[in-house]
């Protein structure tokens, strides 16, 4: 979860469920609902490779589909970085809207899909403000870029992505939401860009930008070294 920060409507009393905790489940929450896998290389890969906790052992796992609890069983559900894996974002929203009187959904945007193109990754998934867009990837034919994006992401998983950490709110959305949470399919990739502004680079001063490739040099001799 990279905005934490924006959960801000939480009351002491809310009984909270996290909705695809992963590895990194959401501190505090009273349920947590996993998709349950039996082919460990699968799990391994839609968890991009990180294991389960060991407090996993309590938590509610079950196939995909409906959710196994009762309609506004909880106040608040967080639901990070599940919709673009999801088999269905319009079936995963109308859950949580079903099981949860609000919540915090965070995503990746599309350019941080179109860049890295993750496996795992079913769907492009976009917010206007209003409501949520997606597209499956499978209907914009996006496997022709594939040499790129394996390439990209190649060099992102070697730990080149100081880049995507200092424009997260360019990569990434989240935010809250309370009684409706509005999903709409799109008809093509373009259209995910709806109200979408573009990435705004921050200019970097010469200082930032020799520091930068000082800390690049040291990582470099550190590996030299092996240390």
């Amino acid at each position: 979860m990279f905005f934490k920060d924006r959960i801000v409507s939480l009351s002491g009393t809310d009984r909270i469920i996290d909705v695809g905790p992963g590895a990194f489940p959401f501190a505090g929450a009273h349920a947590y609902l996993e998709l349950q896998f039996y082919d460990p290389e699968k799990a391994r890969a839609h968890r991009s490779g990180f294991e389960l906790p060991p407090e996993s052992q309590s938590w509610t796992f079950y196939s995909g589909g409906e959710m196994p609890f009762a309609d506004k069983a909880f106040d608040y559900s967080v639901c990070s970085h599940v919709m673009q894996m999801s088999e269905d974002v319009d079936s995963l929203a109308g859950e949580l809207q079903r099981i949860s009187k609000g919540g915090y959904v965070e995503f990746p945007h599309p350019l941080y899909d179109f860049l890295f193109d993750f496996e795992s990754h079913r769907h492009f998934v976009s917010w206007t403000g209003e409501e949520i867009l997606w597209l499956p990837k499978a209907a914009v034919g996006f496997d022709r870029f594939s040499k790129a994006t394996e390439q990209l992401r190649g060099v992102f998983e070697q730990g080149h992505c100081d880049f995507i950490s200092e424009l997260r709110e360019k990569f990434f959305v989240g935010f809250e939401w309370s009684g409706d949470l509005t999903t709409r399919r799109v008809g093509q990739f373009e259209d995910l860009f709806v109200g979408s502004t573009g990435i705004q680079v921050p200019k970097f001063s010469p200082r930032r930008r020799m520091s930068g490739l000082v800390r690049s040099e040291a990582r470099a001799a550190l590996r030299w070294f092996g240390i």
